[in-house]
């Protein structure tokens, strides 16, 4: 019976195919989709109408999917599917031309607005939402149908990251272009920012910094997390050693100097709107101000606002501080705790070059990653450094849900919200309304000041009633948060439950379940489940119902085995197995075949039947009791980092020679004395770990011989 099970298990593996992707509230209704003579002037509205003279391209973060004039089907899909599932689409643009005009008047044609976005949605279904911001552009150098051919005509893409980082390793420079764009693309479940991103700020900062030829010599030829840290120390260093430049007493010669940084750091991140420069012109009566700003990627145009306006307008700005933050220092989403985030930097606004080195400085050391921001800790954080102020200004984005909402009522004076990303048709997030209400503020967008917001508020950032007849509120925005932390009591597991059509990340360590409760099981879409340091002695059958699962956690438990359904996970990606009871690997691992990072460390596994059809990046064996490793360990040939130590290996194990790709590899604490020759074969492993076995000094002259490109440590 269990062969049978088996052979129908490996059948609905290779034929089921089933959808990953989450939808939420769809924007457009694909059925009135197909009348545009009907529903043309209804779906054309629900579009906010933008007209420039030529629509200009960005470089980042944005895909441009090419029409043509009058042309509905794209011819680079590709650019976007390729990375659609590493990437969360913000803002779509739908590019036209004001052409032709009859009697002087432009007449829509619905049937090609209607079967662009059909396409778009044909190329990929989860576009169709709600939280996207969707724009028509209208270009208005129109004279001939020659010249209106030479004009970009399609669809644009706006993006940001969706994943967690883990500090950027060496292994991104250390490799062909080739290996690091597919390796990138392998490993992006674990990143807050794309490695094409990172890059790109390095090499904007590079180009804004005059650092010295010591420096520079430094950082030539380094691994992308070595000329970052180079970098990081330099402004760091440039920041604390600063000489104390006063605006008021500059010479016309250093405001110049200072202008002329600001306005080449700006063009590098060409603003989108004004809405900053508008709202502070609007403002003159705010005086003697702390900001606090929001720098993570899609803001930084944002904050380069105000640093430009506050240096044109230095005698009567107002600013006294700035406060940056960027929710965590690239810390992973499931280490973030509210109020205890970090990523949050200070300097007074008096001295200019400071506050250069400082937003670059910031850049380099993260983008907080996942989409919630920790505005209320950055806001915290600013009235405990700087106590004689009269006025807290908060530079937000209103795409960003705020992770630490509950704690708005600590702060207990009024903060005036500069909301950046608003638009009339999608309307205010609601978390923003929730802290001007919560504080006595205001929301101040690009055309109105919205102060005495007239909404009646409940628990945990949500709002109870909501009166406001001056602007929308976003729907459903930030109604419950997508993670759940139910080891803290501010998040119990049931609200996980109550709340499991919004929930994709739960945290519920520490719990002492000695089994999982059924509840659990219904929250559809988990795509992250942290259940370390509990009790479970096994897992049952319904495992097989968190089918979109990529990360779990199931260290510090009683396992002895994982069951046959788990195989239906077929998408996990990152699991940790550490500290359980298994005495070997289990066998189900092997229909996991997307799984690139796995810990069984601290089991009592003695032999590796190892799952040689899964493409393993990561592997931790350390502290088991292994003496040796089997001959299909060699088609483990992706692994870049493995770690072996604490085992009982008295043979270095030849098995190793073959996996040409590590660039980490930790085997101390074994009984080694020597290594093999062919080990030297290795010359792009950047650290070896050999401590804690017996090596003759003649021996390790030997390896650090043949590995001269290598840490070893002894």
């Amino acid at each position: 019976m269990k062969n049978v099970f088996s052979a129908l298990f490996l059948i609905y593996l290779v034929f089921n195919q089933f959808s990953i992707v989450v939808y939420s509230q769809s924007k457009f209704d694909e059925q009135k989709l197909e009348d545009p003579k009907s529903n043309g002037e209804e779906i054309a509205s629900q579009l906010t109408t933008i007209e420039v003279n030529e629509y200009q391209k960005k470089e980042q973060n944005c895909v441009y999917l090419q029409n043509g004039f009058r042309v509905s089907t794209f011819v680079n899909e590709k650019e976007w599917t390729d990375i659609q599932d590493t990437v969360e689409a913000y803002r779509i643009d739908i590019i036209y031309s004001k052409y032709p005009l009859r009697k002087g008047t432009y007449y829509e044609i619905y049937p090609l607005l209607f079967n662009r976005l059909k396409s778009l949605f044909a190329m990929d279904g989860s576009l169709n939402r709600t939280d996207i911001e969707w724009n028509k552009i209208l270009q208005t150098n129109c004279i001939n149908d020659a010249q209106v051919n030479t004009l970009f005509h399609g669809v644009v893409i706006w993006y940001r990251p969706i994943h967690q980082v883990v500090p950027i390793h060496a292994t991104l420079t250390t490799i062909s272009k080739q290996e690091k764009i597919k390796q990138e693309k392998t490993q992006i479940a674990d990143e807050q920012v794309t490695f094409e991103e990172i890059q790109a700020s390095v090499e904007h900062i590079r180009g804004l910094t005059e650092f010295p030829d010591s420096v520079n010599q430094l950082i030539e030829n380094q691994p992308l997390d070595k000329q970052i840290e180079i970098m990081k120390d330099f402004l760091e260093e440039e920041i604390k050693n600063a000489p104390d430049y006063d605006l008021s007493t500059a010479t016309p010669e250093q405001k110049t100097s200072f202008q002329q940084e600001i306005t080449d750091f700006i063009a590098r991140y060409p603003v989108s709107d004004s809405v900053v420069y508008k709202v502070f012109k609007r403002h003159p009566e705010w005086k003697n101000m702390i900001v606090i700003n929001d720098w993570t990627g899609s803001m930084y145009n944002y904050g380069l606002q105000l640093l430009d306006w506050h240096m044109k307008n230095f005698e009567q700005s107002g600013v006294i501080s700035l406060t940056l933050f960027n929710d965590g220092d690239g810390k992973q989403h499931q280490e973030k705790r509210i109020g205890e985030t970090g990523g949050i930097y200070f300097e007074e606004a008096d001295n200019i070059p400071q506050l250069i080195d400082l937003f670059k400085l910031v850049m380099l050391n993260g983008s907080g990653g996942d989409t919630p921001e920790n505005n209320i800790e950055g806001i915290l954080a600013a009235m405990e450094e700087y106590e004689n102020y009269s006025e807290i200004v908060l530079i937000a984005d209103n795409n960003a849900c705020v992770r630490d909402i509950e704690l708005a009522d600590r702060i207990g004076k009024p903060v005036r919200i500069i909301l950046c990303g608003y638009t009339k048709a999608e309307g205010v997030n609601p978390h923003y309304a929730y802290l001007a209400k919560m504080t006595g503020g205001g929301i101040y967008t690009i055309e109105n000041d919205f102060e005495e917001i007239n909404i009646e508020l409940g628990e945990k950032g949500e709002i109870k009633t909501n009166k406001e007849k001056r602007f929308k509120m976003t729907k459903n925005a930030c109604k419950n948060f997508d993670f759940i932390d139910a080891s803290q009591t501010i998040y119990p597991l049931d609200y996980a439950l109550k709340n499991k059509q919004e929930v994709r990340k739960v945290n519920a360590s520490n719990l002492s379940l000695e089994k999982l409760p059924n509840g659990l099981y219904r929250i559809a879409k988990l795509n992250y489940l942290d259940l370390s340091n509990n009790k479970l002695s096994e897992l049952t059958a319904k495992i097989e119902r968190f089918q979109y699962l990529k990360t779990l956690n199931l260290s510090h438990n009683q396992l002895k085995d994982l069951p046959l359904e788990f195989g239906y996970i077929r998408y996990i990606e990152n699991l940790d197995l550490s500290h359980n009871l298994l005495d070997s690997i289990p066998e189900v691992l092997k229909y996991s075949k997307h799984l690139h990072t796995l810990n069984l460390s601290n089991n009592a596994i003695s032999e590796v039947n190892l799952i040689t059809q899964v493409k393993i990046y990561k592997l931790d064996l350390s502290h088991n009791a292994l003496s040796s490793l089997p001959k299909s360990f060699t088609k483990l040939k992706l692994i870049t980092d493995l770690n072996l130590s604490n085992n009982l290996f008295t043979v270095f194990p030849p098995q190793l020679g073959n996996l040409r790709k590590i660039l980490r590899l930790d085997l101390s604490n074994n009984q080694l004395t020597k290594l093999p020759t062919e080990f030297y074969k290795y010359q792009r492993i950047k650290h070896l770990n050999l401590t804690g076995n017996n090596f003759s000094d003649e021996e390790k002259m030997r390896i650090r011989k043949g590995l001269p490109f290598a840490q070893v440590e002894f």
